[in-house]
C-alpha cells in the first residue's frame, strides 16, 4: 500500500510538469513509457494519468516481466489525439524473435 501511495505521488508531480515540458518543446506529441511499478491499472496512479488526459495502453495489464505475471511496464499516450487513435501494447518474447 506504501508503494502504491508513492506511485500515485510521483504520477502528480510528473503529470504537473508535463505541461511545462509541452510548452517547452511546443508539441504535444509526447509520450510515456518504461517501468512505472504499477502492478494494477486500478492503482491511484493510472487514474491520475488518465483523469489528466493521457490513456493506458497496458489497462489490460498484460505481463511485461519474463518471469512473472507482472504487468509493471506502462505506456500512456495523450487521449483523444489521433495519430495515437490506433495505438497498442504488444508485449514480445524471446521466443517471438524472427531470425
Amino acid at each position: 500500500a506504501a508503494t502504491s501511495q508513492q506511485r500515485a505521488l510521483e504520477a502528480s508531480v510528473l503529470v504537473a510538469a508535463l505541461d511545462r515540458v509541452r510548452r517547452h518543446f511546443e508539441d504535444d506529441d509526447v509520450v510515456l513509457l518504461g517501468d512505472f511499478n504499477v502492478l494494477s491499472a486500478q492503482e491511484p496512479a493510472v487514474a491520475i494519468y488518465t483523469a489528466a488526459g493521457w490513456k493506458d495502453l497496458n489497462s489490460e495489464d498484460l505481463p511485461t516481466t519474463h518471469d512473472g505475471p507482472a504487468p509493471f511496464d506502462r505506456i500512456l499516450v495523450p487521449q483523444g489525439e489521433r495519430e495515437f487513435e490506433a495505438c497498442r501494447l504488444t508485449v514480445r518474447s524471446a521466443t517471438d524473435a524472427v531470425l
